[in-house]
């Protein structure tokens, strides 16, 4: 997603004294976004893989890069606005470290602390989760999400002996080769009692959200605490850079998952609240379009399939808001727990299957992946069958999937173009 420039102006909404930036695109042109990366199959006789860079206009490979990896086929790659990418490398002496592409040169970065868990008599946190690395949008800067485990007690519950922790996320800023350490951002769970067998259902943890373009002058943290039966989403705080540093502004609703933003107050949220608690359709998937505190729903599972009583979810595997603000592109796609895409019900001893309703999944099922653009009202201005999202190019056309080959969609025109690009994985691409 292109660059914004942000005005400095309040939600609608009570957020305290914080001023959230909103994006304000006027009297800009973006330029339109021909850079397109895409990881390559790893070779045979050694597993290597490797990242190509195409030119979206001649559809040429402009550079190849090595991962470095034999099994970075499946590694976790994030690619900022200017071209960077990052693969996260296994934690060495106490540091976690990324393997960072600056444009120019591959070198390993690691994080300015050596880290040391608490020694507790279970895992409240792997050694490579504990530490997190972050790109920044302009390719100055890296970020670091760092979660750390104090233990303060011992209490009772449920006539066991506990541990009582606290973790505390700080969000440390370097420089490109990670020095000049900087504290940004510290968020402290409440104290909670860490049991024998795990402390998922009773400890909260904190997960940081960066745009996929990288991190600018904001980001977002969300504490949740994951339980078997069902996760709670606590809190949801914006953190925002400005004139005197970073602030903290709590979100007036916590964010169940985020799909993109183009600010802090400008933002496409993932929503599941009570479905069928089947194996697949544990939650009534929802996509929602927030702008300054107002709601607007783009994809109700529900409403769309009637699928309730069925163990199959609907939902949006990505999104991206338009350059100009004025739509939301996103690729709808299924869950299914069972590889034959059988359809049950979710209580076999109750409801009924209706052959409509089932007919309709299919229908539905049978057009999948599907992109849809949607007006910021809500309105379904374009249903694509057998396309995956990859991006905007502009704020007329969208790049697109058709299985491997790369193609370039007019959402005016209506008209779609071949690029001459294949891709190897669908699922790891990125337009820049």
């Amino acid at each position: 997603m292109s660059s914004v420039r942000f005005t400095w102006r309040s939600l609608t909404v009570a957020l305290g004294l914080c001023l959230l930036p909103d994006p304000d695109c006027a009297g800009q042109a973006a330029p339109p976004r021909t850079r397109l990366f895409s990881a390559a199959l790893p070779r045979v006789r050694d597993g290597a893989s490797k990242i190509l860079e195409h030119d979206l206009s001649s559809g040429r490979v402009v550079r190849e890069v090595a991962l470095p990896l034999p099994d970075s086929a499946g590694a976790e790659v994030s690619v900022n606005r200017v071209g960077q990418f990052a693969v996260r490398l296994p934690p060495a002496a106490g540091r976690a470290q990324l393997w960072l592409w600056d444009g120019r040169d591959a070198h390993v970065v690691s994080h300015p602390q050596p880290r040391e868990l608490a020694s507790l008599p279970i895992e409240v946190v792997s050694p490579e989760q504990a530490v997190q690395g972050f790109l920044s949008e302009d390719g100055t800067h890296l970020y670091w999400s760092v979660d750390d485990v104090r233990i303060t007690g011992h209490v009772i519950r449920r006539q066991h002996h506990a541990l009582e922790i606290v973790r505390t996320v700080d969000v440390i800023r370097t420089d490109i080769a990670g020095g000049a350490a900087i504290r940004i951002a510290r968020l402290p769970s409440p104290p909670c009692a860490c049991e024998t067998y795990g402390c998922e259902s009773s400890c909260a943890e904190v997960r940081l959200f960066a745009p996929a373009r990288g991190i600018g002058s904001w980001f977002f943290l969300t504490s949740w605490i994951q339980s078997p039966v069902a996760s709670r989403v606590l809190s949801t705080d914006a953190w925002v850079r400005g004139t005197s540093g970073w602030e903290r502004c709590p979100l007036p609703t916590p964010v169940f998952g985020f799909l993109d933003a183009s600010g802090p107050a400008t933002r496409v949220d993932a929503w599941g609240d009570a479905g069928c608690n089947g194996q697949a359709n544990e939650s009534r998937s929802r996509t929602v379009l927030v702008r300054s505190g107002e709601k607007t729903v783009l994809f109700d599972e529900v409403s769309r399939f009637a699928n309730k009583k069925y163990d199959v979810s609907f939902q949006s595997q990505n999104a991206e808001l338009s350059p100009d603000g004025e739509r939301v592109a996103h690729t709808l796609g299924e869950y299914h727990e069972y590889g034959d895409r059988t359809i049950r019900l979710c209580d076999p001893g109750g409801a009924h299957a209706d052959a409509v309703e089932l007919a309709r999944i299919h229908a539905a099922q049978a057009e999948l992946p599907v992109v849809e653009v949607v007006s910021v009202a809500g309105t379904v201005e374009r249903h694509l069958p057998h396309r995956r999202l990859v991006g905007w190019r502009d704020p007329a056309r969208l790049v697109l999937l058709d299985g491997q080959s790369v193609v370039v969609f007019d959402v005016r025109s209506g008209r779609e173009y071949a690029t001459g690009i294949r891709v190897a994985d669908e699922r790891r691409v990125w337009l820049r």
